[in-house]
Order: C-alpha cells, then structure tokens, then sequence
C-alpha cells in the first residue's frame, strides 16, 4: 500500500475519482449542486484514466440503490430526476468511453485463476487489512437490514463498490492495484462496526495500535540513527547488507519534519489515554495518526534510502560510467519505466535497435539465463557490460559497442 501510494500511476487517480464519486452519492440526498457536480468529475476521471468499465458499474448500481431508498425523507420526484440523471451520466461515460477506444484493453480473466486461488486469497487477506475483519463485522450485526427488501443507503453503496471492485480485481492482471478502488468503500464499511463494539474490544484496539505503530517509528528512527552514527552497528550493517553502495545523507527540513511529528504523536497518545467524552471517531484516531506518522517518517528519515533502493538511478549511475560518451543509444526490449529512467536520468536519446546500427550504444533486456538475445548480431556489436541494479538484481540490462 505505501509503495503503490506513493507511484505516479493512474491508478491514484482513479482512487481519487472513485473516492469523489462514493462522496458524492452518499451525499446526494442531503446536497444538490456539489454532489452533482462531484459524481459527473467522478465518473469522467474514472473512465478517462483507465477505469471506464467500472465507472459504468459504479454509476448504474448507485443509480438503482439511490432510486430504490426510501429512508432520505426526498420526495419521489426528486429522487426520480436524481437516479435518471445518474443513469444519462453513466451512460454518457460508456459512449465517450467506447469513442475514445478505452475499453479494449481492460478486461482479461486469468487463465490461472482457479489454479491460483490461494494467491487471491491471501491478497485480499492482507491488501485489505485490518478493514476486512470490522467489514465483516459489519455485515454480520446489520445482517438483517442486508437481507431486507428495503434498500439501506449506508450498507447497500459500499457494498456495491466492494463488490465491483472484487469482481474487477479477479479479471484484471494488476489486482492489487485494482483493489485500491474498494479502500474507500470498504473504510466505511468498516466505520459502521465502530458503534457496536465492546468497550473491551475497543481499548485493545487502542493498546495494539500505540503499541504497533510506536514501535514501528521506533524502529525507523533507529534505523535512521545507525545509518548515520554507524551505532547501534547491526542495524548498519543490515542496511549495508541490503543496500550495497548507499551513501546516508542528512538533511536538516526533513529532520525538523520528524521530529514534529514525532513530537505530535506523543502528545495525540497523551490525549488518547486520558480521561475525555467517548466519541464515535475516537477509536479511530489513533490508527489514522499511527499511519500518517510512520509515512511521514519514512518519506523524510528514509527518503534517500527508499530512493536508492527503489528508484534506477543507481543503476542508469552504473550504465553512465560504462559509456564515454553518452548521447545516442539504441535499445532492445526494455520497458517502458527503463526507457524513461535511462531518458529522464540519464539524458540519453534513445531509438529502437534498426537492422544497421545507427548509434555507438546499444541497451538490451538479458534472456532469463543472462545471455545476449539472438537479435543482436555479434558482427556488429560487442558485448561491454552486464549491469544489475545495487538492490533489484532483477532488474539487469546489457550494454554493447558498436564494431568499427
């Protein structure tokens, strides 16, 4: 969740616009301008980043779930007029959609799927945890308004989503990436099992999150510490170990960064633990500060360790000081976030590998045994250097001279 959070990928915008149009029709009974607004943006991001099958689905069952309720106390016109607006704009999704030919690529089931269901399985276990145990939970103490004829807002929506994006997930190649859709619903899902919780229940969630997430920033500072100071050493030498070649930096604003936070997050426990009105949110409190203060160390403490060991830059760093004279290279199946690394960091002008060489450079993906492919012709180029990534040594590519 942190990685994929953090990537500049459609997918983030897709969440946001499947978090903007959920907003918005859970809203719609209470607002008319905003949630209208919101649900149309919604569905439009949905669709044109990559998503428009579910934008479809998402947009028609609220359509039905928003014309089926009766508990809003609207009048029948208005929730009519509503749900046909929401139908028209789904349908106008699917047009725009299948005009701009994005709806040729998504959809694929897995050959595997059965074979691997165990894999799906713990996906779900663990992309979606600790929100899946109170869903559930959920659904078990409201199963008779689930089971009922009458349309429940409140159960009925996120439900829809979660069930759309499950259904998704198993028929797209990325599913965990597809599963991102569902966090929102599911968090509310999970929100409705607050209120029926035991006081017992609730203050051990409490103590497993200070305890949990305390440690955690613990260990990051540690971490942060020895590879600064060197001491303690075996958290130094692990980092050593893991990522060969990282030079630690320090930076002061990030520092000062942590350390508020730090400081916040003690505080927020001082106040948690204390003596104050219960309030629905309060259980939650913890657990949304407890994430938010390990991501932020992480992103300021480890920053430059994350990067080195997630990034290409060592490893374009590495393909650079093979080349005396960067400029033109040719390539040879590399993919798209290579092609982009080794264009971005290392300025070089790529072109595709042509029948006559028309570059002094040559990069190409290795075969699964590390040997050259067969399309490169050993006439007219010589192999220089296999180079891996300090980290990923799956990531790999191979470096040729062109024959004089």
């Amino acid at each position: 969740l942190a990685q994929l959070s953090h990537e500049t990928t459609p997918e983030l915008a897709q969440l946001c616009f499947t978090a903007l149009f959920f907003s918005a029709v859970g809203a719609l009974p209470y607002r008319r301008l905003m949630p209208a607004l919101s649900a149309g943006l919604g569905l439009t991001g949905l669709a044109l980043s990559g998503a428009p099958t579910m934008a479809v689905l998402f947009g028609l069952g609220s359509a039905v779930i928003h014309g089926l309720d009766r508990s809003t106390g609207n009048n029948a016109q208005r929730i009519g007029l509503e749900t046909a607006c929401m139908v028209l704009a789904s349908l106008a999704v699917a047009v725009l959609s299948l005009a701009l030919g994005l709806t040729r690529w998504k959809i694929e089931l897995p050959h595997a799927l059965w074979a691997d269901w165990n894999g799906y399985a713990q996906l779900l276990i663990w992309f979606t945890w600790p929100a899946w145990p109170l869903a559930l939970w959920t659904v078990w103490r409201w199963r008779h308004q689930c089971l009922s004829t009458h349309i429940h807002r409140h159960l009925a929506l996120p439900l829809w989503f979660v069930l759309v994006t499950l259904l998704a997930a198993l028929s797209t190649q990325d599913s965990d990436r597809t599963l991102l859709l569902g966090l929102p619903a599911l968090a509310t899902l999970a929100a409705f099992a607050l209120p029926t919780l035991k006081r017992q229940v609730a203050a051990l969630i409490d103590w497993f999150t200070l305890l949990f997430f305390s440690g955690c920033g613990i260990t990051i500072w540690v971490v942060w510490i020895a590879m600064q100071t060197g001491v303690p050493s075996q958290p130094a030498a692990n980092v050593a170990r893991l990522a060969p070649g990282f030079e630690p930096e320090f930076a002061v604003l990030p520092l000062f960064a942590a350390l508020g936070a730090t400081a916040a997050w003690a505080w927020l426990v001082h106040w948690r633990v204390g003596r104050h009105r219960t309030a629905l949110w309060k259980s939650l409190v913890l657990p949304a500060a407890g994430s938010a203060l390990c991501w932020l160390l992480l992103m300021t403490l480890w920053m430059p360790l994350l990067n080195y060991a997630q990034s290409y830059t060592p490893l374009v760093r590495r393909t650079l000081e093979q080349i005396d004279a960067p400029g033109c290279v040719e390539t040879y199946k590399l993919s798209q976030a290579q092609i982009a690394a080794f264009k971005f960091y290392g300025k070089l002008q790529l072109k595709a590998l042509s029948t006559a060489a028309q570059c002094p450079w040559l990069l190409a993906e290795p075969e699964a045994d590390m040997s050259t492919p067969k399309a490169i012709r050993s006439t007219q180029w010589s192999k220089k250097a296999l180079l891996a990534h300090p980290v990923d040594q799956g990531e790999t590519v191979l470096l040729f001279k062109r024959r004089r």
